[in-house]
């Protein structure tokens, strides 16, 4: 290990990812109710500071593509999900309902997030595929997802919220497998699971 860099901090960064996209699955697939981004709460607000640590060492490291990804997507979107979900538990223990109006206002904004997301997973995509097929198939799955979910906060039609929610699963998987690997790996100093 080179002097002044820290272990890495990407497969913990990657199954902590893959953990709260999959505490929102029931959400996403529509089991449970949109306000029940109340119960993922904990998770995310237990996973959030450990996700920046986490990017703060990628960033010591020299690990310059995952660090951003993770800065932007993880750090920026569960930080939203956290505050979007204390906006709907205020809403919740004060009894109101949510208007048509600020739900539209909603998906007003996040068609443009997941516009920008979906466009950022695709770049990321292309650069994964250097290093690993794997990792850029699992990503791409990601973009698909946050591209699916920007047409369906844009009105096109519901279906797509289906399809955004198989991407970000895809991209859940990929990212357990690839955290559970890279520490297997790295910790029997061999390949023991295989990441290509």
């Amino acid at each position: 290990m080179e002097k002044n860099r820290l272990a890495s901090s990407i497969p913990a960064c990657n199954m902590i990812i893959a953990l709260l996209i999959f505490a929102q699955i029931p959400i996403m697939f529509g089991i449970a109710a949109p306000n029940a981004v109340i119960f993922a709460l904990p998770w995310i607000l237990a996973a959030f500071p450990i996700i920046l640590i986490c990017v703060v060492i990628m960033y010591k490291n020299g690990e310059f593509v995952d660090a951003t990804l993770n800065a932007i997507l993880s750090g920026v979107l569960m930080g939203q999900n956290f505050v979007r979900g204390m906006i709907a538990l205020q809403f919740v223990t004060s009894g109101r309902e949510v208007s048509q109006e600020l739900i539209l206002s909603s998906y007003a904004i996040d068609k443009w997030v997941y516009l920008a997301g979906g466009v950022i997973l695709l770049f990321a995509g292309w650069l994964a595929s250097f290093q690993c097929k794997m990792a850029a198939i699992g990503v791409w799955a990601g973009a698909v997802g946050f591209l699916a979910l920007a047409a369906m906060y844009h009105g096109i039609g519901n279906i797509f919220g289906m399809i955004g929610a198989i991407g970000l699963v895809i991209l859940g998987i990929y990212l357990l497998y690839s955290g559970i690997a890279i520490l297997v790996n790295t910790a029997m100093q061999k390949e023991v699971m295989i990441l290509k």
